[in-house]
């Protein structure tokens, strides 16, 4: 609920005064969360995704990539909306941070796992060569299409100091 019918985002509600969101709706917002909240829409907007609030946020089913939409394999029981949360609308990995003067030739994403990082990797600089390396082998069929979409190479293997075999471990969550 609630809302000015122009949108269901009540923080952006609130922060114009309309009818729906009531300004004592914001004192309930840190500036910190406010500025988190602002920052999600605006990345998903650079994705050309729709972004409203956290609660109700769903995977979408595609992504806009080098203006190209992607369609975005995920397999949801593997905490998938955590992680797209996280990549693509928080900045987890503070990539907006990374000076654009400097060139970013190649990236290595250690634990690829469905390859959203992959994904945002490639939006963030799309000339670079990019590498996700995973050992699950079970995540291939995600993996692959989202990597492959974005001409990221994957190796399903572990990245460690020694060579030679480990043994991974699977944790329900």
């Amino acid at each position: 609920g609630g809302g000015s019918g122009r949108g269901t985002c009540l923080l952006c509600d609130a922060r114009r005064g309309s009818r729906g969101g009531s300004m004592k709706l914001l004192t309930r917002f840190s500036p910190a969360n406010l500025k988190r909240h602002l920052g999600a829409r605006r990345r998903a907007r650079s994705i050309g995704i729709r972004f409203d609030r956290y609660g109700t946020f769903q995977l979408p089913r595609t992504v806009r990539i080098g203006g190209r939409d992607i369609d975005l394999r995920s397999i949801p029981d593997l905490g998938a909306r955590a992680d797209f949360i996280g990549i693509f609308l928080d900045d987890m990995y503070f990539i907006e941070h990374v000076p654009r003067a400097m060139p970013i030739r190649t990236i290595v994403d250690i634990g690829a796992n469905q390859g959203f990082f992959l994904l945002y990797a490639r939006h963030a600089f799309p000339e670079a060569t990019i590498h996700g390396y995973e050992p699950y082998r079970a995540l291939r069929s995600v993996l692959e299409p989202n990597a492959a979409a974005v001409g990221a190479e994957v190796f399903f293997e572990a990245v460690g100091r020694d060579a030679g075999r480990v043994e991974l471990e699977l944790f329900d969550s």
